[in-house]
């Protein structure tokens, strides 16, 4: 009898250390994916910054397709919130396109947020996030142009040119979080699980009066292209700045505490165990 009692006492005790063991590394693991932040300049002539600091590729598409010059011709995108010393203030985008250098004259990079997640990306609610490389209003002027816009492209607000970049074939630009819902012109919030699109678009409409509709010429299709992405909400910000050290800190220091007796308890449980029955 008292050999059945300590069995049913050691699978028990056996059971709540390992259990304790699985939650210490699922603790760890969620908390080093939300703390994952990172520093991108979107001015300084470089997109080296995705490589060192393992930004992996968010979505591809399919080159050579019919029609489709390779200058505005999608080969893979990227998306990374920022900076790494928190709070993210920042949403990031990169594009590859097949021809050096990316976009032909008034032809837009655009990120499209579906910030009312009903799975279109042209409604009021929604938004787009443009670069523009050779923006031309069809006389003299050429320029730059970072732009957001609302997704049925109703009215849109300059970014600034420190906003975006053109390096080679690759376009980076970027928005400030706080210029995305919600806000005085919606009640949408575009905040927390987002899912996010890329197209390139002849946007002439937007560099020339009277202003007039883009037209998509290619948009990222291969795989799943509704993937969404996590943008931090205010409160989510205001927590992580105050908590960002402390929070991570302590939240480690506890869960190696766990996993270290939990560790030590499954050793000497298996002691104990070979003891009884030897």
């Amino acid at each position: 009898m008292r050999i059945i009692k300590n069995q049913h006492f050691y699978q028990s005790l056996k059971g709540i250390l390992i259990t304790f063991l699985v939650v210490a590394g699922l603790i760890s693991v969620t908390s080093i994916a939300y703390a994952t932040l990172y520093n991108i300049n979107t001015n300084d002539t470089s997109v080296a910054e995705w490589e060192s600091q393992g930004i992996g590729v968010y979505q591809t598409d399919d080159t050579g397709e019919t029609g489709v010059d390779p200058h505005d011709d999608i080969v893979n995108t990227w998306i990374a919130s920022g900076p790494s010393t928190g709070p993210a203030d920042h949403l990031y985008f990169r594009m590859e396109t097949g021809g050096d250098p990316g976009l032909n004259t008034n032809v837009g990079a655009i990120a499209a947020l579906d910030c009312n997640d009903n799975g279109v990306f042209d409604d009021f609610d929604d938004r787009l996030i443009v670069r523009i490389r050779d923006c031309w209003d069809g006389t003299t002027n050429h320029e730059e142009r970072n732009a957001i816009a609302m997704g049925d492209q109703s009215s849109w607000s300059a970014l600034g040119p420190d906003a975006g970049q053109t390096v080679n074939n690759y376009q980076e630009w970027g928005v400030p979080i706080d210029s995305l819902p919600p806000d005085d012109q919606t009640s949408i919030d575009c905040r927390g699980q987002v899912d996010i699109l890329f197209y390139t678009a002849d946007v002439t409409g937007m560099c020339r009066f009277p202003p007039s509709q883009s037209v998509v010429i290619d948009q990222t299709t291969a795989g799943n292209p509704w993937t969404g992405w996590n943008i931090p909400s205010a409160v989510e910000m205001q927590a992580y700045e105050a908590n960002s050290i402390s929070t991570y800190g302590i939240l480690g220091t506890v869960t190696g505490i766990v996993a270290l007796i939990s560790g030590v308890g499954l050793v000497l449980l298996v002691w104990w165990r070979r003891k009884l029955m030897a």
